[in-house]
Parts: C-alpha cells; structure tokens; sequence
C-alpha cells in the first residue's frame, strides 16, 4: 500500500509518521526544500510542489491513497470557494496511473448554525467564513469529480493537543471575548484525529462524509474556567477583552456536533473523549 499526503502540517505530519511507522510506503508533498529534507531523513519519500501551482507539481507518484490535510486559511487573490478545487483539479491532473482513493480533510466550519443546535452529516451548510467555503467547496468537487465511491471527507472539529491549546494565548492576555461563553465548542485530541485518518486511509468506509469529534460538545464558559485553572491565572486577571475588541470569528458560531455515524463505522474508538483529560494528558503549561 501506498499512501501520499498533501498538507503535512500539524494533523498531517503525524498522520505519515504513523503510517510509516506501520511500513507503509509514505509520500508527501510540500512547498519547502527544508520541509522535504527532514522528511526524507525519517524514511518518507517527499516531493517539493505548490498544488496551486501546476508548473511545480513534477514528477508526482503513483499511489493508492491520497490524504489531503491543507490548510483551509484564505488565499490572497483567489475567491475563498476555489482555494482548495484550483489544487485539486491541479493535483488531479498531475497524478499518475489511475485515480487514488482520496481522503479530505474538511472542517465542521462547513455548518453556519448559531442556536446550539445538534447538526450531523446530513444537516444543511452554509459556510460564512473563508474556510468553511473553501472546504465545502472542495468536498462538492470531489462528489463531482470523483464520485462518492472514490472519497471518503472528515469534517474535523476544533482539534487541540501539544502544542495546541485553543485559545490559551488570548486567556493569557486577557483578550477573551464577553458575548458568546455560553455557546458551544466542539474539539477533538490531535491523537484522536490522526487514529481516525489513519483508519479512513487503510479502509474504505459506507459513507462519503463523517463528523470527526470527541461527541461531547462543552460550552465555552466551561471551557475557559477550566484553562483559566489549567494555566494557573488568578481570577482577578481573567477579565474580558474591552466592549471595542471583536471576538474570535470561530466563537460566532453556536452548535454541537454529532459523531454517531462515527462511533457506529469505524473501529478506532476515541480516546479522550473529555477534554480536561486530553489537556491534562498531552499539553504543557505555557
């Protein structure tokens, strides 16, 4: 088996290392020489190229399976619904020997609901922001283009792990936002992500679509009670950004995943299914 990952950041990046680990026959592509260099030192075949741009895309290997985990941030100078189809007709065009199996990595940004509702694979979207256009996009031209048989997408939610602690910077500095604590925040552990990728990849599934989530929404005041706890910051300096600062543009929206169709498809059981643990067990404090 053959696998190639385009976008090996921080989902990525620890997807190939898992599947190389497993022996595997691992490619990944990238835009930077130094990138490519110390993949090539872990035993991973890397390939420098910009899907965005066709020129750079040579000599791309033939593989089973493509997982594509690029960034969903706006593009300057193209329309936020072609960031992601424009490098994966690109890609598409460029790849060798038969079409692969495709796993795409999308966002539960692809949901625009605000009343806390519960949504699942079947609920409408209507994306407002940049990445959600981009990722709802593109998973309409992978239904197009490579049919529902050919491609399997994981609508991740909000993912936290080493490293990562949403929101911990804007605690630090005071910057939490006052209007939106008690709407819903939906995660899922970096190592929970990468089990479920690592899953999609190695086996077909019934559905083109899944939610990715640890399946227990938490509202955000309880949330920033307990970083405010797990970061050590006196109460008495965890006051609210000014009435003038604006709110992160993710704390607009207002829902709660539901990963049944997850739980009941794939063997890979979630590990942290509660976030306190999942922080406690793999963050360090800043």
């Amino acid at each position: 088996m053959s696998i190639c990952i385009v976008g090996c950041g921080y989902l990525g990046e620890r997807v190939a290392s898992k599947i190389s680990l497993a022996g595997i026959e691992t490619h990944a592509l990238t835009r930077q020489p130094v990138r490519a260099e110390s993949f090539e030192k872990r035993g991973w075949h890397s390939h420098l190229g910009d899907w965005l741009q066709p020129d750079s895309l040579r000599d791309l290997p033939q593989v089973d399976t493509l997982l594509i985990a690029v960034t969903h941030r706006a593009v300057e100078g193209i329309p936020a619904e072609q960031t992601h189809t424009l490098g994966l007709a690109h890609l598409i065009d460029k790849l060798p020997g038969p079409l692969p199996r495709i796993v795409y990595i999308s966002t539960t940004g692809v949901y625009s609901q605000d009343d806390g509702a519960w949504v699942n694979e079947e609920s409408p979207c209507q994306p407002s922001r940049p990445g959600g256009i981009a990722a709802l996009g593109a998973e309409q031209w992978l239904f197009q283009h490579c049919g529902p048989a050919g491609v399997t997408v994981l609508r991740m939610a909000g993912l936290y792990g080493p490293d990562r602690i949403p929101n911990a910077e804007r605690t630090r500095l005071k910057a939490l936002a006052n209007s939106h604590l008690d709407s819903y925040l939906n995660l899922i552990h970096i190592e929970d992500a990468v089990g479920y990728c690592v899953e999609a990849l190695q086996k077909k599934h019934s559905q083109f679509c899944y939610l990715v989530a640890d399946g227990t929404p938490i509202a955000r005041s309880e949330y920033y009670r307990f970083l405010l706890e797990f970061l050590e910051i006196p109460p008495d300096e965890s006051v609210s950004a000014p009435a003038t600062a604006s709110p992160p543009r993710r704390a607009e929206s207002n829902k709660r995943v539901d990963a049944a169709r997850l739980r009941r498809d794939f063997a890979y059981a979630c590990r942290y299914t509660d976030f306190r643990e999942g922080i406690r067990a793999s963050c360090q404090k800043p």
